[in-house]
């Protein structure tokens, strides 16, 4: 597993083995939507991060290097609308298909990599969801 592979840029599984999963922290502002206008980033730019070189190693808490990572993610231009609401289950759902680009960059001790930016994905949509305590029926 992973065996080609030359970074795996992950927060680990924290606490190892059967904590939160590839999951961490980000600062507040890296976020912004706008539902009604169909748009919406994911930023985050020199954020610290380990690079396990591969994903058996990153599986098995193996050893890491310290890295950084930036992304800066975009979705825009709305394909389409949708709302679903199920109060039996205290769920709804308002979301709009866009477009979006991303591009990314991550480098370690091991090396560097760098995305191309992509201009067109086959499937792009942001939402907002609300459900249990939050759902207002």
């Amino acid at each position: 597993m992973g065996t080609d592979q030359v970074h795996d840029f992950n927060p680990g599984i924290d606490p190892f083995p059967a904590g939160l999963f590839w999951t961490v922290a980000i600062p507040e502002d890296s976020v912004a939507l706008n539902l009604g206008r169909g748009t919406a980033s994911y930023r985050l730019f020199n954020f610290a991060i380990e690079d396990y070189g591969n994903i058996g190693n990153a599986l098995s808490d193996g050893s890491s290097v310290p890295g950084v990572v930036s992304f800066d993610v975009e979705w825009s231009g709305v394909v389409e609308r949708a709302t679903t609401s199920d109060t039996s289950n205290r769920f709804s759902l308002n979301l709009v298909r866009t477009g979006a680009s991303v591009s990314w960059t991550g480098s370690s001790s091991l090396g560097s990599f760098a995305s191309e930016a992509v201009t067109k994905v086959n499937f792009a949509q942001i939402a907002h969801e609300t459900n249990g305590m939050f759902f207002g029926g």
